[in-house]
């Protein structure tokens, strides 16, 4: 559990470069960031940090398919970290 924690922070550290990298080429007209590349980082655990970020400096947040993406793979890793808690620490009922 130690190893996965270390992982998602730097997942989430990763990606928050990632993501403020692509606000600043937003900003200076430049080569931006695709977006399955951050959707890649949200996958790989970087969503927290995102969710965070697209509301802190107002990046992302208008573009609905974006949006609805991000959601979806929010939605994913809670079903999924659910879904292993349930099956790692319910009681069995006997």
């Amino acid at each position: 559990m130690t190893i996965f924690l270390y992982y998602l922070i730097a997942i989430n550290l990763i990606a928050a470069m990632v993501f403020l990298f692509d606000k600043y080429c937003a900003e200076h007209h430049r080569w931006r960031v695709p977006e399955r590349v951050l959707h890649l980082f949200e996958l790989l655990g970087g969503w927290m940090v995102i969710l965070v970020l697209m509301r802190g400096i107002h990046h992302k947040c208008s573009k609905r398919s974006y949006y609805l993406w991000t959601y979806l793979i929010v939605f994913l890793w809670v079903a999924a970290m659910s879904l292993w808690i349930y099956l790692n620490y319910a009681v069995s009922v006997d």
